[in-house]
């Protein structure tokens, strides 16, 4: 066991040596880096990527497939939502995100947003209610991280910024 520890904890130091969380994880500085955005109801975004600084070969790490990296020491997407009207931001730094050997990140960021809805309820109680939540990059155009909704829910309907429904 301390040995596989030691094998992960020199993968992650040999990753992140030199690692800069400013700057976009992406091979060549002309690409887009694509980042799928998907939220649950519970307001769990889950946010993927390709991160191209973060790979390793498997056979040099004991077969090490899959790392945990606190999200504070890693790019990532500074997705927000626009329209949100709550006082402070979310703590999410503590958080961990898994990275495969492919440099494939998964992060599942719990948050708690609020956003304002005009209603209109003429025909309450048979009325519907729409309400836009519009997401997006706060840094970054859509040439630089573009971001799409990973979900097919066809009754989900998320306006993401640089992008259309």
């Amino acid at each position: 066991v301390c040995y596989a520890d030691e094998i992960e904890r020199r993968l992650i130091k040999k990753l992140l040596d030199g690692y800069d969380t400013d700057v976009r994880p992406v091979a060549n500085h002309t690409s887009t880096l694509e980042v799928k955005m998907g939220i649950a109801l519970n307001m769990i975004i889950d946010l993927y990527w390709t991160d191209a600084h973060l790979k390793w070969d498997q056979v040099e790490y004991g077969g090490i497939d899959v790392v945990r990296i606190k999200v504070s020491r890693i790019w990532r997407p500074d997705i927000t939502l626009y329209n949100d009207v709550s006082d402070e931001l979310p703590e999410i730094d503590e958080y961990f995100a898994a990275v495969t050997s492919d440099g494939y990140v998964t992060w599942l960021a719990p948050v708690i947003v609020m956003s304002s809805c005009p209603l209109d309820v003429t025909y309450f109680p048979w009325d519907q209610q729409v309400c836009t939540m519009t997401w997006g990059s706060w840094s970054f155009d859509g040439g630089k991280v573009n971001l799409y909704n990973r979900s097919s829910f066809s009754h989900l309907h998320a306006k993401l910024g640089h992008t259309l429904n």
